[in-house]
């Protein structure tokens, strides 16, 4: 009896031991889990930092371009206005010359028409 007695301790004595590390390997288990949760979330806000940096990147090459294009824009500004006073210009002079051409027209009609005349008074007084 004695010797049953002593292995049924042995065996119960094991099976506290099981007992026990298997609830340090469920500990163990859960904390391996939330070190793995917690790299995941590191890697994740690594990453978010990365993409964070690109944005910001991207942001300041397109702030450029804009500054660029304003720049850009105000400089042909001030050619379309020199173009437009200069097309103005432009037309003016080329109604002034229609006007002196029909003026031109008129002036010869009419010297025409004197000498003409001229030449007929000329002609009666002879």
């Amino acid at each position: 009896m004695g010797l049953i007695k002593a292995l049924q301790e042995k065996l119960f004595g094991k099976d506290k031991e099981i007992k026990r590390l298997e609830a340090r390997i469920a500990s163990l288990e859960a904390e391996n889990e939330a070190f793995r949760s917690e790299a995941e979330n590191s890697k994740a806000q690594v990453e978010l930092v990365k993409e964070l940096e690109q944005l910001k990147k991207k942001y300041n090459e397109v702030e450029k371009r804009r500054q660029e294009l304003a720049q850009n824009n105000k400089s042909l500004g001030g050619r379309v206005a020199h173009t437009k006073r200069y097309k103005q210009q432009r037309d003016e002079a080329i109604a002034l010359v229609e006007q002196q051409k029909q003026q031109i027209t008129t002036l010869f009609q009419e010297s025409q028409r004197l000498r003409e005349e001229n030449e007929r008074l000329y002609q009666k007084l002879k």
